[in-house]
């Protein structure tokens, strides 16, 4: 009988430990517990680090555009900031997931947090001495996107490594939860910080939440998984966990279905939320972090009724559903002028998101084996990050044209007419539960 561990562990017969799996015969309640996977201290720990990270991360979100948006009045300026920052999530997601599935992911997320900070408090005092310019934007832009990429494939392999299938679904949703509170917290908190004491509090500000949430990753005990053997070479690893999302139908729907989300959605989020919130609906920055701030509140509407509601199946349908309304909200958010009806509707936008985000994921890694996790993983990443710049560019252009919400129409109608097809042709997709 293999012995407990610490940390609701126990350890095989080769010797690592591994996530305990419920008891079967405990009630259905206790097993659904909403809270379930937060019985595992290490995943309490990683969740706590995700509450910061997420807070900070929504942050800057808005003070980065917002910045961009001051320094040079331009959206294009913004989606080419914005751009920076993802083109290194698209170069290096997927040696990050080699990594991932190598070496410590604990002190790669740790790494990738360290610069993030180092780097937002060196913009924040550039601020302050008031010598910063579009240069040194892009330069923080795409440094900070090199640590979120080098982070975010390890942050989501050790999520199945430390609760196990049975708690997998529970602990994506907790996990999204975080990411849901700190979207609405993030944006509200950026927007004030920038209405009373400026952008240079507000990056500080980020510095300083970072700092808080990073010796929680090193308080963590992970269970040791099977790691690829240093022996083989690198690009024989990413070779591998290509091949198997090629081989894998569901898998390879689910990354095109991802990438559509990055191109068309990615890009109205992230470069034209700042143009609607100061030309088309006049509300300034307050009014900017306010719409980002409803959009976590739909977000986190969701997660909490998918984690009410427990597993069920033909999540894959659900998923598709969702993104197909998703994009008619979307659609009326652009012909919007009256802000409570644009408050309502990136309520709706994070609902539908809540959605996409969580059942993706599920599905991705309840079908994807642990020692091909971070490969896998990384290649979602790339899908959803390193697409989602393209999308930005584009929509950036796209606005200095046409004007925001025709631009934002088209990317709604884009995502429509994309998910249209694949609720015909994706069966394997449809029925994924």
């Amino acid at each position: 009988m293999p012995d407990a561990g610490l940390g609701g562990e126990r350890l095989t017969k080769a010797g690592e430990a591994q996530p305990a799996a419920l008891d079967p015969k405990e009630p259905p309640s206790r097993r659904l517990s909403a809270l379930a996977a937060l019985q595992v201290p290490a995943f309490r720990l990683l969740w706590l680090n995700a509450l910061s990270f997420s807070l900070a991360n929504g942050m800057r979100m808005v003070a980065l555009s917002w910045l961009a948006l001051e320094l040079t009045d331009s959206p294009s300026i913004v989606g080419l900031v914005l751009f920076a920052q993802g083109i290194p999530l698209a170069l290096l997601s997927l040696p990050a997931g080699v990594w991932a599935d190598r070496f410590d992911r604990r002190m790669l997320l740790a790494i990738s947090q360290v610069v993030t900070i180092a780097m937002t408090a060196a913009l924040a005092a550039l601020i302050y001495m008031d010598i910063v310019t579009t240069w040194w934007l892009l330069a923080f832009a795409s440094t900070t996107g090199a640590a979120m990429a080098l982070g975010q494939p390890s942050r989501q392999a050790l999520v199945p490594a430390l609760v196990g299938k049975e708690r997998l679904l529970n602990a994506i949703v907790l996990n999204n939860m975080v990411q849901n509170l700190s979207t609405v917290a993030g944006p509200a908190l950026a927007g004030a910080l920038i209405a009373v004491a400026g952008s240079g509090a507000t990056f500080l500000a980020q510095a300083a939440i970072l700092s808080i949430g990073l010796p929680l990753l090193f308080a963590m005990r992970v269970p040791r998984v099977e790691r690829t053997e240093a022996r083989t070479s690198a690009l024989r690893d990413l070779r591998e966990g290509l091949a198997y999302v090629v081989a894998s139908p569901l898998i390879r729907s689910l990354f095109v279905a991802t990438a559509c989300i990055g191109i068309f959605f990615l890009g109205i989020y992230q470069a034209l939320l700042p143009v609607f919130a100061r030309d088309v609906l006049g509300v300034g920055g307050l009014g900017f972090g306010m719409l980002l701030a409803s959009l976590g509140v739909g977000m986190l509407i969701g997660s909490i009724f998918i984690a009410a509601k427990g597993n069920f199946a033909r999540k894959g349908e659900v998923l598709l559903w969702s993104l197909l309304i998703c994009s008619g909200v979307v659609l009326v958010f652009a012909i919007s002028r009256w802000y409570a009806l644009s408050l309502l509707m990136m309520v709706g936008w994070g609902l539908c998101a809540a959605f996409f985000m969580n059942l993706t994921v599920t599905l991705i890694q309840s079908h994807t084996p642990d020692r091909l996790m971070g490969r896998v993983m990384s290649v979602q990443a790339l899908a959803l990050f390193g697409f989602g710049p393209i999308g930005t560019l584009g929509a950036g252009l796209l606005a200095d044209g046409v004007g925001a919400p025709l631009a934002a129409s088209i990317g709604a109608v884009g995502v429509a007419v994309w998910i249209t097809a694949f609720l015909v042709t994706q069966p394997d997709l449809r029925k994924a539960g």
